[in-house]
């Protein structure tokens, strides 16, 4: 999962040398300044103030195991005083692979004897803690309301959805598990055995829903057999399987419209397609589409290319069940 985390911070161009100052206690030893037992820190240094900053954020992602990327834009404006001085004001957005709570910032320091800037980046272990199980929480209640909605009724395709979208946070969660243990193991206690027993009894009920979503195809205007055969192909790679007498009918038709001219035939194909539940009678879902054409020097073509179009949309979006 990926998060966007935005952090701002001031720089200062000074147009003068700079005055020498003593080096920050963070930057002597950062652990006087950030004991470990109470944050995440991580020293980050370079040629630049921004290369700093961004070497502080590379390591503290590390320690989570999360690819980050930071990108900036910066903001010049002047400052009045005694003196006037250029100021730089630098909005970063830190985006990561994995769900990463607030950084903060020290401001940057410039080494006068090296010329070397610092930087350090921390998160407070409590807060990232909370930020990890809210999120936790969020995903085994919604997990437990799905579980608790299947009880006792008639499992329905949407239900499938449901429990597939659940499935899928409950892998996320082990993510979430692990960074949370990096920061709190003592948090971390119970979550575990949360997800485990979640999983199961997602999986359970999802293979069954699976099995009771059968499906038989019957589409108007695809003599061949073509559209009907890439659904089956779609529905199969679903975990949904296809029968005479499935409950759930893909109904509706196909259509080319043909014209011509002195450069050769033109297909413009479209698809309107419902999933018909053979239980209660209503559609489940719809899947409707016009397309552009689709020309050749031959009708034959020009119907294989527009068909050819047809079956890519509907692998990449036919989705009668949800999911991506």
């Amino acid at each position: 999962m990926k998060s966007i985390i935005r952090i701002v911070f001031l720089a200062l161009a000074v147009a003068w040398p700079a005055v020498a100052q003593d080096a920050p206690l963070w930057v002597l030893d950062k652990n006087a300044c950030f004991p470990d037992a109470q944050f995440v820190s991580a020293l980050g240094s370079g040629t630049t103030a921004q290369g700093a900053g961004d070497d502080a954020v590379s390591q503290i992602s590390l320690y989570f195991d999360a690819h980050v990327a930071v990108e900036r834009g910066t903001y010049f404006r002047m400052t009045e005083g005694s003196e006037k001085r250029r100021a730089a004001e630098n909005a970063v957005s830190v985006s990561s692979d994995a769900d990463l709570p607030a950084l903060s910032f020290t401001a940057p320091f410039r080494s006068d004897k090296t010329g070397e800037w610092f930087v350090c980046a921390y998160i407070e272990r409590p807060a990232a803690a909370e930020f990890y199980r809210s999120r936790l929480d969020r995903i085994l209640a919604s997990a437990e309301r799905a579980v608790a909605s299947m009880s006792g009724r008639d499992v329905s395709l949407a239900d499938v959805g449901t429990l597939a979208a659940a499935k899928d946070s409950l892998a996320q969660a082990d993510g979430i598990a692990e960074s949370l243990s990096a920061v709190s193991r003592r948090a971390q206690d119970g979550y575990d055995a949360k997800i485990l027993r979640l999983r199961g009894e997602v999986g359970a009920l999802l293979d069954t829903a699976t099995r009771g979503a059968t499906f038989r195809i019957a589409i108007q205007g695809d003599g061949s057999d073509t559209i009907a055969t890439v659904i089956g192909e779609i529905l199969a790679a679903q975990g949904l399987s296809v029968s005479a007498r499935g409950r759930y009918c893909v109904s509706g038709n196909v259509t080319l419209s043909l014209s011509e001219n002195e450069i050769g035939v033109f297909a413009r194909p479209g698809a309107s397609l419902r999933v018909i539940d053979g239980h209660s009678g209503e559609s489940v879902y719809s899947f409707v589409r016009q397309y552009a054409k689709w020309g050749h020097k031959t009708e034959a073509g020009a119907c294989a290319k527009a068909l050819a179009e047809v079956e890519k949309d509907l692998r990449a979006h036919f989705r009668p069940a949800g999911g991506s």
